[in-house]
């Protein structure tokens, strides 16, 4: 887990996920993921993240009339405005007046390849990390 966590830092999970109040809240919290993941799905979460994306972090594009466009996920909706997590954790209220398309992404908003930069004794080292995060 020690290197795992090592891992977790090189492979920038943090700029979108938080572990025990640390990190950016854009992602699914990863504090109590080793309850909820099995060694196997954590291994398909990270490889390919568009396999299986968390209830509620379905990714959508919002274009507004002014030619804005706004990538994230919606956390909440009245009639009168809709609410959109951004990168970086940053909560938006957009007034739905001001809305010109609302597009939901094929893909999730993990990308795919952060394997690649800790290569495969770092990938086994974060999926222990994540094992242990109970």
């Amino acid at each position: 887990p020690e290197a795992g966590k090592i891992a977790y830092t090189k492979a920038t999970c943090a700029t979108c996920h938080k572990v025990k109040g640390e990190g950016i809240d854009f992602g699914p919290d990863l504090t109590q993921i080793g309850n909820k993941l099995s060694r196997e799905g954590l291994f398909q979460a990270i490889l390919y993240p568009n396999a299986a994306i968390s209830h509620g972090f379905h990714g959508v594009t919002l274009t507004k009339k002014d030619g804005t466009a706004l990538t994230g996920y919606i956390t909440g909706e009245t009639d009168a405005e809709i609410q959109i997590r951004l990168p970086g954790g940053v909560q938006q209220s957009v007034p739905k007046k001001e809305i010109q398309s609302n597009q939901p992404l094929e893909n999730s908003l993990m990308p795919p390849g952060l394997a690649a930069i800790v290569g495969e004794q770092g990938l086994v080292d974060l999926v222990g990390y994540m094992q242990s995060l109970k």
